[in-house]
């Protein structure tokens, strides 16, 4: 009901902007990180921790629309409601491309620092 609609709008529609601000800030540094201790310079690469912002922005655009489809639900705008499931559809497609790549240069790293670990113990013998 009513007390529903204005909690979301309120405190919801809030700590959600506030969580999709973290988890973008999270992996994008977590993506500049790990490519700098893999040793990727490439500037097309370096590009690559864009992806969770832009899957912050389609987050904004979709806590927007259903704010508003929220505040006037009592009017139907068929747009609006498709609009927020693409933008909901477009953000899972970035924020999990993002996660993708912080998992797979996580393992690149942890294999990066193994090999190091046996080359350096193969000097030393």
């Amino acid at each position: 009901g009513e007390s529903a609609r204005n909690y979301y709008l309120t405190k919801f529609f809030v700590v959600d902007g506030f969580y999709s601000l973290t988890y973008a800030a999270f992996y994008a540094i977590t993506l500049l990180f790990l490519f700098n201790k893999i040793g990727i310079k490439k500037k097309i690469v370096l590009c690559l921790p864009i992806l969770p912002i832009i899957g912050m922005l389609f987050d904004w655009a979709e806590n927007l629309s259903f704010g508003i489809a929220i505040k006037y639900w009592d009017i139907e705008i068929t747009s609006l409601y498709v609009f927020g499931n693409i933008c909901t559809i477009i953000k899972f497609i970035f924020v999990y491309s993002s996660l993708f790549l912080v998992v797979s240069l996580l393992i690149c790293f942890i294999v990066k620092c193994v090999k190091q670990k046996k080359e350096s113990k193969n000097i030393d013998n």
